[in-house]
């Protein structure tokens, strides 16, 4: 149904919302979208959350695979993934590609390992995260960029 994004931390973290039933349109949509941000970004690296805690189902994998793999992303972690279709689709996707990916059951789980894996990263604090439930709740389908 719709896929929401928006850096998290700017230009280092990239907080992406999947709900519903996400279509292959709307996912390559998405993936078009977000890679002339990350070409954008400055930095050596940046990292993706994705929050999944209300998707459904994904696109097919082919069509998981046949995306931009940008030379500058570092982490993807995602969390909230209820179905287990969705799990094994993001497993294997983790196999095939050899992306540094964790699949976790909270964003403040997600946060702790961002925290782990950039030092120098400066985490949200409490108003950016009230930033990710505003997100979260709004019935919108449409992409949103912050």
């Amino acid at each position: 149904m719709g896929i929401k994004y928006g850096w998290l931390v700017d230009q280092k973290v990239m907080y992406t919302a999947m709900y519903g039933v996400v279509n292959n349109k709307e996912y390559q949509q998405w993936a078009d979208e977000t890679k002339v941000l990350y070409d954008a970004v400055p930095h050596d690296r940046f990292h993706i959350l994705v929050d999944c805690t209300e998707l459904e189902k994904t696109p097919m994998l082919n069509d998981l695979l046949n995306i931009h793999f940008h030379k500058k992303r570092d982490w993807i972690i995602a969390f909230g993934m209820q179905n287990q279709l969705v799990k094994f689709a993001a497993s294997m996707v983790l196999q095939v590609t050899r992306t540094n990916m964790k699949l976790v059951d909270t964003l403040d789980e997600s946060l702790a390992i961002l925290g782990r894996v950039d030092l120098g990263l400066d985490l949200p604090d409490d108003k950016t995260v009230n930033w990710i439930n505003d997100i979260r709740d709004q019935s919108t389908d449409s992409a949103m960029q912050a």
